[in-house]
């Protein structure tokens, strides 16, 4: 029989390059990530079924590559989703050993769940659970050898000058392109290349996370997604079911007591 840990309300670590979101998920629709994603059962297996062939996987652990289309049914358990930005060294770790497949049953999960669940069990994250997570995490992600390489420096001056006009809306590709002095075509293509998912598709992936990071102070939905860029409360909230098969009132809203705390990775 699966260990159940107390239920309590989502738990999520956050800083400017990461997030990590603890709680109970219910199934989900179909969807797609901007980002690598590493999903993580903690009480119940995860079920998840990808579009590119309808195979459904049963598993404790993943890795899904950016803009990989597929379901996921943790059963209502408590699931770990973990992202990493291209800032990090995490996001070379967490880059699938063969492009675009999918991950399953990662060596190492037994002691990731350990950690994940000491850090969702506290009163609140310590430096020391924090650091175990880490440490657990390297290892499951280091020991493979995986597709990443280095990203090209343009991707990364196209995202910070992204960041730095996020509350505007819209940001165009031929805007952000001259910034660069190459074709639209031509930075476009980098996207996909370098991270998977297009111009557009990272645009809506950075004012989510940037809609996000309000939440800790405070900030009402409708607040976060203006200040994001997003034209309405209503499409933030459809671009976050769009990214995560679920709706923010499922799970990040902060009405639903969720404790956000800073994490501090590097």
């Amino acid at each position: 029989m699966p260990e159940h840990t107390k239920t309590k309300a989502p738990l999520v670590l956050i800083d400017p390059a990461n997030i990590i979101f603890l709680g109970q998920l219910n199934a989900g629709s179909q969807h797609r990530h901007a980002a690598t994603v590493c999903l993580v059962g903690l009480e119940k297996p995860l079920h998840i079924k990808l579009e590119a062939d309808g195979v459904s996987t049963q598993a404790q652990s993943a890795v899904i590559p950016a803009d990989c289309r597929h379901w996921l049914d943790p059963q209502g358990g408590l699931t770990a989703v973990i992202y990493s930005e291209i800032y990090t060294p995490r996001y070379k770790l967490m880059q699938p050993q063969q492009v675009h497949a999918p991950e399953f049953d990662l060596p190492g999960t037994a002691e990731l769940q350990t950690q994940l669940k000491q850090l969702y069990v506290g009163e609140q994250p310590t430096a020391h659970a924090i650091n175990g997570l880490d440490a657990a995490l390297s290892q499951v992600l280091g020991g493979r050898v995986t597709t990443a390489s280095d990203i090209d420096p343009r991707v990364y001056k196209a995202i910070d000058h992204i960041q730095g006009r996020i509350s505007e809306q819209p940001i165009e590709l031929s805007d952000i392109a001259s910034l660069l002095n190459i074709s639209p075509s031509r930075l476009q293509h980098l996207f996909r290349k370098e991270l998977g998912v297009g111009f557009s598709r990272m645009q809506a992936w950075l004012r989510l996370r940037q809609a996000i990071n309000h939440f800790p102070n405070g900030r009402s939905v409708t607040h976060a997604a203006l200040e994001a860029g997003f034209s309405s409360s209503s499409y933030f909230s459809h671009a976050f079911r769009s990214m995560f098969g679920v709706s923010i009132r499922e799970t990040l809203l902060p009405s639903n007591n969720v404790g956000f705390y800073p994490l501090d990775w590097d």
